[in-house]
């Protein structure tokens, strides 16, 4: 299941230990409503730094936090992902981040800004998903396919968009992620 928690973090004065503790908050609410999980298990990183339960292995998490809310995954399989508000088009972070298949689409969008950020998501979703994390180029990654369309096939995952308001969500899951977005406060 996907959480949602629209919640202002302050990205740049909040310590990144507070947005991961609103981010852990999220992950409990969303175990206390799928298995009854009262407090958060203990949680390791792996060597490249994705999160896990050493103790629940059977249970995958991934979270994600913004300025404007906060993303959580649980799933019985590997998930990544990611959310971000639409912000304006950058051709700078274009050039930094896209592929060629990207760019060439992105000079045909009226709305590049979501295009854009729809790019982003679905890169980031999918290397969380991986466990990499972003250690590579992301320009080496084709995501040109999620601009037009909220479901797409990537490797041997799928990755699902959506848009809550003005923030675009990915979630890359190994089979196609039939549920909706639960949105939550915490």
């Amino acid at each position: 299941m996907i959480y949602f928690c629209r919640k202002t973090l302050d990205n740049q004065g909040q310590k990144h230990t507070e947005q991961t503790e609103a981010a852990r908050k999220l992950l409990l609410a969303g175990l206390r409503l799928e298995y009854g999980i009262k407090k958060l298990p203990v949680i390791a990183a792996d060597e490249m730094g994705k999160p896990y339960f050493p103790d629940m292995t059977q249970l995958f998490f991934n979270y994600s936090h913004c300025r404007e809310g906060i993303l959580c995954g649980i799933s019985d399989a590997p998930i990544g992902v990611d959310l971000e508000p639409v912000r304006e088009y950058r051709r700078t972070l274009a050039a930094r981040v896209c592929h060629p298949q990207e760019t060439a689409l992105l000079q045909e969008m009226e709305q590049k800004d979501l295009a854009l950020i729809k790019i982003w998501v679905s890169k980031e979703a999918y290397l969380k998903y991986l466990g990499t994390g972003i250690r590579s180029d992301l320009r080496l990654l084709d995501m040109s396919a999620a601009v037009r369309q909220d479901e797409i096939r990537y490797g041997n995952c799928f990755l699902r968009l959506w848009m809550q308001d003005d923030i675009c969500m990915c979630v890359c899951t190994e089979e196609v992620y039939q549920g909706e977005v639960l949105q939550i406060e915490i």
